[in-house]
């Protein structure tokens, strides 16, 4: 299950949450100006993708990180779900699969997308991964971060591995993408 879940919340996370590869001055977007700006940018030479209703996006080459083409790459969006392939690139090192959890009545009560957790059931954290990554459940979230320390803990641990992957636009304040003002 790990050799699925790892590969897959990397591509996930590589994806939605780069902003680029090489590391930018302060006050100059990473990616350089153009990527700064707001509508298409393509490097000379790269022809332009097809047309898409999405409102932001980065394409990469794969295996040298030069950006092919993007639209408001650094657009400060909600991030949703997209915090949970960082939560589980952040824990999944951390926390051992086969540990017990009782999750907390905060834990089962996460609003949102939710597993149905309930704090007289120990639950895997192998299981909640999967219910984090599978079913996009806010109250694994919750309860794999509790499990992680706590919350505060947990915030810290994912905004250094965001640095770390070089996502410098992503701020994370809640380990399931549920809104709160600051996030991005």
């Amino acid at each position: 299950m790990w050799t699925k879940i790892v590969p897959i919340t990397a591509l996930i996370a590589s994806v939605a949450l780069s902003g680029g590869t090489a590391h930018a001055e302060p006050g100059t977007p990473v990616g350089g100006e153009a990527l700064g700006s707001r509508g298409l940018v393509t490097p000379a030479g790269v022809k332009k993708p097809p047309k898409s209703k999405a409102t932001s996006y980065v394409i990469a080459d794969a295996d040298t990180g030069q950006v092919l083409a993007a639209k408001d790459a650094h657009g400060k969006y909600l991030p949703a779900s997209t915090l949970k392939a960082l939560t589980a690139l952040t824990l999944i090192p951390k926390l051992d699969k086969n540990r017990k959890v009782r999750p907390s009545q905060n834990a089962c009560n996460q609003e949102g997308s939710a597993v149905g957790l309930t704090p007289k059931i120990a639950y895997k954290v192998d299981d909640l991964f999967k219910a984090l990554m599978m079913a996009s459940g806010n109250d694994a979230a919750m309860a794999l971060a509790e499990t992680n320390g706590g919350l505060p803990q947990t915030m810290r641990d994912m905004n250094a591995m965001a640095k770390r992957l070089q996502a410098y636009d992503t701020v994370a304040k809640t380990p399931s993408g549920l809104d709160l003002p600051g996030q991005s």
